[in-house]
């Protein structure tokens, strides 16, 4: 079996790859890379069917582990798991989200962390990563969500033959338009 060469990214392509994996969106990428403004939303995407450019993107993604079987299953963590007791422990005890992660806590449910420091010592507060929008990626990873209509059914074609049809008075029928145009001295429709 023959071996496709790969040709190695031009630096702009190198570029758009790094922007594209620091936030995993195509058109800002593009701008980042050095693209047109203009046309940095089509220019990303085109970048994300050349084969060379995924490449490189799975490439660097798999050195990181991020594949789709990781984000399934953080997807399924954060959509079904997450004992809301371990958020409440980390609020409670002053604990580092290390400290309870190395305890076996799934902490996978934190979305960020707000410390502030106070009269009382510290003020803790926390946003959750949506359920909702998990349950759809989930979804879509799992192929549950498929924008694809696929037909199974025999499709029937009807062509009509309008030729012989005649204009109504006052519609544009082509020639009329034409006719009438000539006899007033214009060249068009009106």
């Amino acid at each position: 079996m023959a071996r496709i060469a790969r040709k190695k990214l031009t630096d702009k392509e190198s570029r758009f790859v790094a922007a594209y994996l620091r936030h995993f969106n195509a058109a800002r990428a593009a701008r980042e890379a050095g693209y047109s403004v203009k046309t940095a939303r089509q220019t990303g995407h085109e970048n994300l069917t050349k084969p060379d450019i995924r490449a490189a993107i799975r490439k660097a993604l798999d050195e990181e582990g991020i594949t789709a079987e990781r984000v399934k299953v953080e997807a399924a963590s954060i959509a079904f798991g997450g004992d809301i007791g371990e958020v409440e422990e980390f609020i409670r005890s002053g604990k580092s989200l290390r400290e309870l992660a190395e305890g076996g806590a799934n902490i996978g449910l934190v979305k960020s962390i707000s410390v502030t420091p106070n009269q009382h010592g510290e003020s803790r507060s926390l946003t959750l990563h949506s359920k909702l929008e998990a349950l759809k990626l989930l979804a879509q990873c799992l192929a549950m969500l498929s924008a694809k209509v696929e037909h199974g059914g025999e499709i029937t074609v009807v062509r009509r033959d309008f030729s012989k049809l005649k204009p109504r008075e006052g519609a544009c029928g082509a020639c009329q338009c034409r006719q009438e145009a000539a006899e007033d001295g214009r060249n068009g429709h009106g």
